[in-house]
């Protein structure tokens, strides 16, 4: 069976690409839509984010699934420069923002691993059995 390249590149791509159309969006001028954006981006889109592309991180190497959940911080980073600059910076909101998607990250990427890991059981109790 023949193995594709693995792209790493891409769960980082996609990644950066959704926070930085989340970061356009919110300063092109959000006033008094502030509540409303904060929901969909911080607290539907990254989270979702995160985790779909953790998931698909589980054909890279260690050190890319060990790396991924760093991308979390961007999180904070898209945060601190749609409201921080304004006044409206309130650390305890950020570190829960920057918790919560380092942890949906590392749980897609757990997840990714774990599918992973039981895809190559499955193959590899396959290709024993046409061996017998």
């Amino acid at each position: 069976m023949k193995r594709t390249a693995k792209p790493t590149a891409l769960p980082f791509a996609v990644t950066a690409a959704v926070y930085a159309l989340m970061a356009l969006w919110g300063l092109s001028g959000i006033t008094g839509d502030e509540l409303g954006y904060s929901m969909l981006c911080f607290f539907i889109a990254a989270p979702v984010t995160e985790l779909v592309c953790g998931f698909f991180t589980r054909r890279s190497g260690l050190r890319v699934r060990l790396i991924y959940p760093l991308t979390g911080l961007l999180n904070y980073a898209v945060a601190f420069i749609v409201f921080g600059r304004a006044g409206h910076f309130i650390p305890g909101e950020f570190i829960m923002l920057t918790a919560a998607g380092v942890g949906f990250a590392a749980i897609g990427v757990a997840a990714g691993t774990l599918s992973a890991k039981r895809r190559r059981a499955k193959s590899a109790d396959k290709m024993s059995a046409r061996d017998l």
